[in-house]
């Protein structure tokens, strides 16, 4: 029998988050049937922003998780609740057999990806594990920095991470605690933490090939499964759409010149996402005037 895989997504309570998270789950819906699980972090109290609200109407889960966001050192840093999502999905997965395949709300799929059944990450290619902060890190935790950089071609870890449920929670701990022995973050200073926590636990990591970032925007998709759209250009950009106002914009993108490149495939899923949920909320006015 399979495994089961189950795509989680760690997010925040802010309309920026909340947008991405809204087209992550269309992109995963209809390119995958699975239905992903949104962790969204930050305090209770506060309501949810709408997006999430339109993810549940479609029949999303959206989890309320705490922030992970303080360090021991009493400092904040965002992508410590990457590895809190990791912690918070363990706490409600019964099935030790399961595999999480942790993303970024900031990711899109192309088709149904094959993931690894082992503890895996995607690969990328500008992390140096020479450089003075993440060897200092490394030594922190007891790890040997030679070996660091012999490895660091092994060591290139993009989401998606692939975590087996059964070593989801003293991964995550060990994540996080790797991310605090770096005494200045950088935002990828948690994903050399996911590396170090795998060598501070003795597992080796599979490096995979499944997605294209829009670096190059215009570049052909290949063979990707999945987009991480971090980057932009002058044409569309995700940091352009921060507020409300700017939001409402988001789903009508500038053209693209060619639908089978990057950003091709971007505009086309902002597009179609936009009409999944339009079409939800026609018909619940519908039957809301009955």
């Amino acid at each position: 029998m399979s495994p089961a895989f189950y795509i989680i997504v760690s997010a925040e309570n802010t309309p920026y988050m909340a947008w991405q998270a809204k087209l992550f789950h269309f992109s995963c819906v209809s390119r995958t049937s699975a239905v992903p699980l949104i962790f969204v972090h930050g305090g209770a109290a506060r309501e949810l922003d709408p997006s999430y609200a339109d993810v549940v109407r479609m029949g999303g889960v959206v989890c309320r998780a705490g922030s992970f966001r303080a360090s021991p050192a009493g400092d904040s840093y965002a992508a410590r609740n990457t590895p809190g999502t990791l912690l918070s999905a363990a706490e409600l997965c019964e099935d030790p057999n399961a595999l999480f395949v942790l993303c970024d709300p900031d990711m899109l799929f192309v088709r149904s990806p094959t993931f690894a059944r082992r503890l895996s990450a995607d690969s990328t290619n500008f992390m140096d594990y020479s450089e003075p902060a993440v060897l200092g890190a490394a030594e922190r935790l007891g790890l040997s920095g030679e070996e660091l950089v012999a490895r660091n071609s092994s060591l290139q870890c993009a989401v998606p991470h692939v975590i087996p449920a059964i070593i989801a929670r003293p991964f995550a701990e060990t994540w996080l605690d790797a991310i605090d022995v770096f005494p200045k973050r950088g935002y990828i200073d948690s994903m050399y933490a996911f590396a170090l926590a795998a060598l501070s636990l003795h597992l080796e990591i599979e490096i995979t090939r499944h997605v294209i970032t829009d670096y190059t925007p215009d570049a052909a998709l290949y063979d990707a499964d999945m987009i991480h759209y971090g980057y932009g250009d002058a044409r569309w950009n995700k940091r352009d759409y921060m507020t409300p106002e700017q939001i409402e914009r988001v789903w009508d993108p500038p053209p693209a010149s060619d639908g089978a490149t990057v950003y091709g495939e971007i505009a086309r899923q902002l597009r179609e996402a936009h009409a999944y949920y339009e079409q939800a909320r026609s018909a619940a006015s519908t039957a809301g005037s009955d």
